[in-house]
């Protein structure tokens, strides 16, 4: 079973490695101003909830935090605004309905209660995905009540577009969001405001993997008649060399679509919390943060087990492995640089994958033991101008929180 000739090398996909935020370009503009002031808006709000008009009440805390979008209490009251009258998120029509005209007739819309999904994919694979973008929505938003950024329910339903085919999605990223999407294997878009992925089944790696495959197969069969004819001189030999090609080609196909399929969850995980964040208050789509937050949180809320609790709290030990060794290979980006950056610098998929395990590791630990100046960092980003932040703001905001770079990453680093 040794012979090179045949013997297929998996193709080794690092669960996370290819998604990511895709921030905006310049500022979206601020919101308008407030007619009245803040005391009065929130008292009108607490009003209307006690005269059960939850609706209006929900209107009026928006408007507070739209100008004050750091603001913890207004937006526990909004919560509770929620629960109280049972309100749910609607779905921007003008939003969907500019979508489905982009991907045809094809797609069919499902909604659940936060998401509106167009798919074209299997109804089986797309009712999973289904499941664990509510999944993600009930883990990420109990990950920011518990360390206190001001997290409010979404105002509409959140839109993910989902491809059956890889060739598909490629083309829809770069006509429609200007993404180039060739080793990306998902993208939430800030401006349109929709996270997009496919099935990692047909990515172009998985498809020359299933290729080297049918190559056995082919052998497999060859080998087969070869036993069957009749002047071969070990029928037997052969007969059981076709019956272990098989074997290997069957085990090797299974293990290629566990290891897409498991590729497949993390990646939705890791989208959804993008488009979670930028959607109830815990990031803001008019703000440009550093690469270490936006990524760091996705990352975090990647897993291939999504029936277990899954966050910045839980363990990862195929992150803790990456990690150790670019410690070890003193592959670490200075932290001095590293958090200025708001997008990766790799120049390969070794290269990113090493910054976004750095970038998992910094908010993991910041999550776990810093928790109080990360939050306050994500709500100095908040209340600064829209648009796009200088690397010395970063540098800055970093510095006013952590303290210095060098000494964060010494201490960091001994926790691990």
């Amino acid at each position: 079973m040794a012979s090179g000739r045949w013997m297929l090398t998996l193709v080794a996909l690092a669960i996370g490695l290819g998604s990511f935020y895709r921030p905006p370009t310049e500022a979206m503009g601020e919101t308008p101003e407030v007619e009245s002031g803040f005391t009065v808006l929130v008292e009108n709000a607490q009003r209307d909830a006690r005269a059960g008009d939850h609706a209006a009440a929900a209107s009026s805390l928006r408007r507070v935090l739209a100008r004050d979008p750091a603001n913890t209490q207004v937006a526990a009251l909004l919560r509770d605004v929620y629960k109280q009258g049972r309100l749910e998120p609607t779905p921007d029509e003008s939003q969907v309905e500019t979508l489905v005209a982009q991907l045809g007739a094809d797609f069919r819309r499902t909604e659940t209660d936060r998401f509106v999904i167009l798919s074209n994919a299997a109804t089986g694979w797309t009712r999973t995905r289904e499941r664990l973008l509510e999944r993600t929505y009930h883990e990420v938003m109990k990950f920011a009540e518990r360390v206190g950024l001001p997290c409010v329910p979404p105002e509409h339903k959140l839109v993910v577009v989902l491809f059956a085919e890889h060739a598909a999605y490629r083309s829809f990223a770069m006509e429609h969001d200007g993404v180039e999407a060739g080793w990306v294997a998902g993208y939430y878009a800030s401006v349109p405001n929709h996270a997009v992925f496919y099935n990692d089944r047909t990515s172009p790696a998985f498809v020359d993997a299933h290729a080297q495959l049918d190559a056995v197969e082919r052998e497999a069969s060859d080998a087969r008649r070869a036993a069957t004819g009749r002047n071969h001189p070990s029928p037997e030999a052969m007969s059981a060399r076709a019956d272990a090609l098989d074997e290997h080609a069957k085990t090797q196909r299974e293990r290629l679509d566990e290891q897409a399929d498991r590729a497949s969850l993390a990646k939705t995980t890791h989208e959804a919390t993008h488009l979670i964040a930028f959607n109830t208050n815990i990031q803001l789509r008019s703000r440009h943060y550093p690469f270490w937050i936006t990524e760091g949180l996705a990352i975090c809320f990647e897993t291939d087990e999504p029936s277990r609790p899954f966050g910045p709290q839980q363990r990862d030990p195929q992150r803790e492995a990456q990690l150790d060794d670019l410690v070890s290979a003193g592959h670490l980006t200075p932290l001095g640089a590293f958090v200025t950056r708001t997008e990766a610098h790799g120049h390969d998929a070794s290269d990113v994958r090493e910054e976004y395990t750095q970038a998992w590791a910094l908010f993991k630990d910041a999550s776990r033991y810093r928790k109080e100046e990360l939050v306050a960092m994500f709500k100095d980003i908040a209340q600064s101008p829209a648009g796009r932040m200088s690397p010395e703001t970063h540098a800055g905001l970093f510095e006013k929180h952590f303290g210095d770079p060098d000494a964060h990453e010494r201490a960091w680093l001994r926790r691990r």
